[in-house]
């Protein structure tokens, strides 16, 4: 199937966060790695960012600029 799987996604998330960056799904929820998924297409969309700061003032801005939140913005694009 094509798409980003999370084998694309661990060594760098790994790699993020021991630079205490951050990677969630775009709800804002931390991403499983679930080895019993039939499909491991990455189908949650993901943010990632740089620190905690800045990802808060990201969403917040978003949030505040646009009135909806990334959550709002990946489900309009399923």
């Amino acid at each position: 199937m094509p798409g980003f799987k999370y084998w694309d996604l661990c060594a760098g998330e790994a790699l993020l966060q021991s630079m205490m960056g951050i990677i969630t799904n775009a709800n804002g929820k931390p991403v499983i790695y679930d080895h019993t998924k039939d499909n491991f297409t990455i189908s949650e969309g993901i943010i990632v960012s740089k620190n905690r700061t800045v990802f808060e003032t990201i969403n917040s801005r978003l949030k505040q600029t646009t009135g909806r939140s990334m959550a709002e913005f990946h489900q309009d694009s399923l």
